[in-house]
């Protein structure tokens, strides 16, 4: 483990360790989201598989559904996360307290953030990702019931 913190960086171990947890985080969240809407709307897709409608198509509908609440999350994320760091680069993050601990890292008392591009790219194509791999399950238990039996449940 210490050859490879040595390799990538201190900053690229943490951010790896933070977008997982993150993305986890997410990933169930996004799922219990999409199993509860596809549960509310059984009898809606009963109706729609007897009228025809195929397993892909339903599956598509509700992986774009994830992959819409995904987008719009994430892109409200980066933009809050973005203006926080735009506001905190202009004050700093005076972390004094552990002047002492942080020396040995080469890291100031007084912190200032910065973002660039690349940095909010990554977690935008991880997210989408772990949008449409969370979206999987409930898209599944959606076209694993017959038409008769969703239009049967409350």
């Amino acid at each position: 483990i210490r050859d490879s913190v040595a390799s990538r960086g201190f900053g690229d171990v943490y951010k790896s360790q933070l977008y997982a947890t993150v993305l986890v985080a997410m990933a169930c969240g996004l799922a219990n989201t999409m199993l509860l809407a596809v549960y509310e709307r059984m009898r809606e897709f009963g109706v729609m598989r007897s009228l025809g409608l195929r397993r892909s198509r339903l599956i598509a509908m509700i992986l774009i559904e994830s992959a819409l609440l995904t987008v719009l999350g994430t892109l409200l994320g980066v933009a809050l996360g973005l203006g926080a760091t735009a506001r905190l680069a202009e004050t700093g993050i005076d972390l004094s307290r552990f002047a002492g601990a942080l020396e040995s890292y080469g890291i100031g008392a007084i912190v200032h953030p910065r973002a660039e591009a690349r940095d909010a790219m990554s977690p935008l194509l991880l997210a989408l990702l772990t949008g449409l791999l969370a979206a999987i399950w409930p898209g599944v238990k959606a076209i694993r019931l017959s038409p008769a039996e969703a239009l049967r449940r409350r």
